[in-house]
């Protein structure tokens, strides 16, 4: 690929990527309130959100390996988190790394 032709990927997807996200605010009226139904949805479904990515990261867990059944356990409980998202985030990818570097001199 030539140069102009990586430019234009690289903006093809970042117009397909932006889109998605702008165009509501285009045409949704800001200075209409929400009717209560979309407000009662903005409350629940973020949570309900991320317990589907939550199921989805235990989906293959196999408890042959309870070590390694535990660290997908720990990497997967932090979305759970609701307050400091971020400090939990970082404690358990900290959490997660220090465990398997542990698991991995166990076993060598």
């Amino acid at each position: 690929m030539t140069l102009t032709e990586q430019i234009i990927s690289i903006l093809i997807a970042a117009v397909v990527t932006m889109a998605p996200r702008f165009i509501p605010f285009l045409i949704f009226d800001q200075s209409k309130e929400l009717s209560p139904y979309l407000e009662e949805l903005g409350k629940f479904l973020p949570a309900a959100i991320m317990g589907v990515l939550v199921i989805y990261c235990y989906r293959n867990i196999s408890f042959a390996e309870p070590s390694k059944a535990l660290l997908e356990i720990v990497a997967g409980y932090s979305p759970l988190e609701k307050k400091y998202a971020t400090i939990n985030l970082s404690r358990n990818w900290l959490l997660y790394g220090v465990a398997e570097f542990v698991l991995m001199k166990i076993r060598s």
